[in-house]
């Protein structure tokens, strides 16, 4: 995993801001098997409400990592503001985001109906 300074993050995201859309390489496999290491997503800004199950791209601890969205929680603690349960596929582990820290949405893969559906019953 390549990490991030605060500063590369904050140029990608203005970047992403001024094109509308950017190209991304994922590294890592926690969303196998529908996206996997090395395959290229495309992201948008983060201009809409986000919603259970959309993939996101995320800054955590100056790693950017591909999750999709487990659940939104409205009240957090501190002043961040509501955070954003992800998981992944592959790893299964939960892991909160503020949404200062989401990068962008990936439109250009999605999770189908059956694999939300094995989700929902899974967890």
């Amino acid at each position: 995993m390549k990490e991030y300074d605060p500063d590369e993050f904050k140029s990608l995201k203005t970047n992403l801001l001024a094109t509308g859309r950017l190209a991304f390489r994922v590294v890592t496999g926690s969303m196998k098997p529908v996206i996997k290491p090395g395959d290229v997503v495309e992201i948008v800004p983060v201009n809409t409400e986000l919603r259970k199950f959309d993939i996101i791209i995320f800054d955590n601890s100056n790693v950017l990592v591909c999750h999709y969205i487990w659940k939104i929680n409205q009240l957090s603690v501190g002043s961040s503001g509501p955070t954003i349960t992800t998981r992944g596929l592959y790893a299964k582990e939960d892991l909160p985001v503020s949404f200062d820290r989401v990068l962008g949405k990936v439109v250009s893969h999605k999770l189908t109906l059956t694999t939300r559906l094995r989700l929902v019953l899974s967890r």
